[in-house]
């Protein structure tokens, strides 16, 4: 979520520091900001409900660290999405794209694409009695 902006956005993407144009920098402030551009900079998609609509302008963005809140992280116990947002998934054309849908614990599951650019590893949660397995459990197992 955005600090002043209050959007909620979906991490797609990150840059160690800013890799934006001096005239983006300027015009976004950047260096007023206390960590300027070298943080750790996040390419986003918002939420479309909190984004106003314009054609040529897709619901995405490029914010600074410093100017996001994680309450799923940063909360006692790492919380999922739907934890925190409830069972209303973010909205945004692009997400059926990056994503494979939600796992068991309500978090995102970034496409292969997304994990093999940023080198995470995949994370399937089950829900409570699932295994994970594609054979259909046979009475009494």
């Amino acid at each position: 979520m955005h600090r002043q902006l209050g959007y909620r956005g979906l991490v797609v993407g990150w840059d160690s520091q800013c890799c934006e144009s001096e005239d983006w920098i300027a015009q976004a402030k950047v260096k007023e900001l206390k960590g300027g551009t070298r943080q750790v900079f996040y390419h986003l998609l918002v939420d479309a409900r909190d984004w106003e609509y314009d054609a040529h302008l897709p619901p995405v963005a490029y914010a600074p660290e410093e100017l996001l809140l994680s309450p799923e992280m940063e909360s006692e116990g790492a919380k999922s999405w739907a934890e925190v947002y409830g069972n209303d998934p973010l909205q945004h054309p692009y997400l059926y794209i990056l994503f494979l849908g939600m796992d068991g614990r309500g978090d995102y599951l970034p496409c292969r694409q997304l994990r093999d650019k940023y080198n995470v590893q995949r994370r399937d949660v089950y829900r409570p009695g699932e295994d994970g397995s594609m054979a259909p459990q046979q009475p009494g197992q």
